[in-house]
């Protein structure tokens, strides 16, 4: 059988032709039809993630769901904290008062109990509430990991260190404990704040931030006045 038999042969530039010499129909060669396939492929996938605009509706409610809970759950161990620091402010100041310096121990040691999971809104805080798996839902749920941080620990940690220092103010222990608290709280508001925020980019919307207070860095020695 001779070398054009039946089968195809290629021209100079790698044309497929047939044998009769004519080129093949241009969506019949293979380059063009997987090219075709590829772009049908993701023109769908783009298609299915983008969202739906009842999706997104329910989304924001879901979203806006979640930030109440979070304020409700978080409210007391937020006026707990403004307190315990309040009161070592009013104390480094020398501007406490005989019945605040009398009941200052009782009163740190509630607002410690207000950020514990001894609490029940705190225990709801970090147990109960349900975040959606979707984008938004995720940047939420990280926000929900740093507000318990914030929470449970970091300021937390930081009235034990005030219920220590009301005690005895020149602690340099509980000093130097009290200070890394404060900052550790003043980072983990921000990266809540900023998971907020790109769960409100992700909806095109404006979601209310957690809430958690701006509470000024503690002093360190007493005043002498």
């Amino acid at each position: 059988m001779s070398d054009e038999g039946t089968a195809a042969k290629e021209t100079r530039w790698g044309t497929p032709r047939r044998v009769d010499g004519s080129s093949q129909v241009w969506y019949r060669r293979r380059a063009v039809l997987v090219a075709a396939a590829v772009v049908a492929i993701l023109a769908v996938t783009i298609i299915t993630d983008l969202p739906a605009p009842d999706n997104r509706a329910s989304d924001i409610s879901a979203a806006k769901s979640v930030l109440a809970e979070v304020d409700t759950d978080l409210a007391p161990c937020e006026n707990a904290t403004s307190e315990a620091f309040e009161l070592w402010g009013f104390r480094t100041a020398g501007t406490i008062t005989g019945y605040e310096r009398a009941n200052a121990s009782q009163w740190v040691n509630q607002d410690i109990d207000a950020c514990s999971l001894a609490n029940a809104q705190i225990f709801d805080l970090t147990s109960n509430i349900d975040v959606s798996g979707t984008p938004s839902g995720k940047q939420l749920n990280n926000m929900l990991n740093w507000v318990t941080q914030w929470s449970t620990s970091d300021a937390l940690d930081a009235m034990n260190a005030i219920a220590q220092l009301m005690a005895d103010p020149t602690d340099a222990k509980e000093l130097a404990a009290l200070q890394a608290q404060w900052s550790l709280m003043v980072v983990h508001r921000l990266d809540a704040d900023r998971c907020v925020q790109a769960a409100s980019a992700l909806l095109a919307t404006s979601l209310p931030g957690p809430g958690l207070p701006e509470v000024p860095r503690p002093a360190m020695t007493l005043s002498q006045n």
